[in-house]
């Protein structure tokens, strides 16, 4: 049989938990366009890391506009209908 835990106190407790906090974020700034990044990281608003240029930043702009005006405000024409399309015909109680 096994020997069941003792309690422990208190003290080692936070002690142990003393290591469980927050640490707050590093800021840098960037180097082209002067916006606030983070360290090691390409800049989100230029996309430069380090003087080059490595992200593409109008197409990611561009790709989310896409993405956000795409809506589902045409007709379907994969045979078959949607449960928003269909609701004015109910079956009928069946006696």
């Amino acid at each position: 049989m096994t020997v069941p835990p003792k309690r422990s106190p208190r003290s080692r407790i936070r002690r142990r938990r003393s290591h469980h906090r927050l640490s707050a974020i590093e800021v840098a700034v960037c180097q082209k366009c002067k916006e606030p990044i983070q360290p090691h990281r390409a800049c989100a608003n230029c996309g430069e890391y380090k003087g080059r240029k490595v992200l593409r930043v109008e197409a990611a702009v561009e790709k989310a506009l896409r993405k956000k005006s795409k809506k589902h405000d045409h007709e379907h024409d994969h045979g078959h209908e949607h449960a928003t399309e269909n609701k004015t015909e109910s079956k009928a109680p069946s006696a």
